[in-house]
């Protein structure tokens, strides 16, 4: 879907795009070999032409920094269809403080088979290497919270990347409110160790763990695990109804 898209291009939007596309032109080789069949005028056809070709330069040395700074934040899901091999799901827990002094206390990242918990004072320095591995960040609420976080705490991080924060995508969809309520909306079951926590539990498990509870960190590694597993689902629903959506649009009512 990325190399469908020309919402990135300097003077396209939304409705310019779906006239790109009704004219045949799908991708951006095809706009590359038959702009003129576009429908634009030469000043704009010119300048989409110039953003293609960056476009195609950039995708081909995977600069995907590119693409996070130049996709309208709504439309960051549509890098998922090229980069879902690659997706890292990725979730923080913190002290629960003020935003200045607050600290990671557990990042979780889910690369689609296998979960990596990283816990502050055990093996949080690991987490830079599989964070800056992966082109596509997927988080709930990661813009506000979990990914100035992770810029402010984790040393040694790389970014190249495209974050979709699935708040902000679902949203459109109908869902809105936190991560367990539209969890509950799809029918997502929660562990029965879990079932009930939220982000205040895990402050306080937190707390408990560092006072000498050593299974209240059990229980909020669980917790923040099945945070990140349960983004996979929910992007991969959401991908598919918003694709669906605008390349084939239901008709006009008259």
């Amino acid at each position: 879907m990325l190399q469908q898209t020309f919402l990135h291009l300097q003077g396209i939007g939304e409705t310019t795009e779906r006239r790109i596309w009704r004219a045949g032109l799908q991708t951006w080789e095809t706009f590359r070999e038959r702009s003129a069949d576009s429908g634009l005028s030469a000043r704009l056809r010119n300048l989409a032409a110039v953003g293609v070709d960056e476009s195609i330069a950039r995708f081909a040395s995977g600069d995907w920094t590119f693409f996070d700074n130049h996709l309208p934040t709504p439309h960051k899901w549509r890098a998922f269809g090229d980069l879902r091999a690659r997706a890292l799901y990725v979730d923080i827990e913190t002290l629960g403080i003020d935003p200045l002094n607050d600290r990671i206390t557990v990042i979780g990242a889910y690369d689609g088979e296998q979960v990596h918990s990283f816990v502050l004072g055990q093996n949080m320095d690991e987490a830079a290497a599989l964070l800056s591995a992966h082109p596509l960040w997927v988080t709930f609420n990661g813009a506000v919270f979990d990914v100035p976080m992770i810029r402010r705490n984790i040393a040694g991080l790389r970014e190249n990347h495209v974050h979709i924060d699935l708040r902000f995508v679902l949203k459109p969809l109908g869902f809105s409110g936190g991560l367990k309520a539209i969890e509950r909306a799809f029918g997502i079951e929660r562990s029965a160790r879990t079932k009930g926590l939220d982000g205040w539990d895990a402050v306080r498990l937190w707390h408990e763990y560092i006072n000498g509870r050593a299974e209240s960190l059990e229980t909020l590694v669980e917790y923040n695990a099945e945070d990140v597993r349960n983004l996979k689902p929910l992007m991969e629903f959401a991908y598919s109804k918003l694709s669906e959506r605008i390349l084939h649009p239901e008709p006009e009512q008259r």
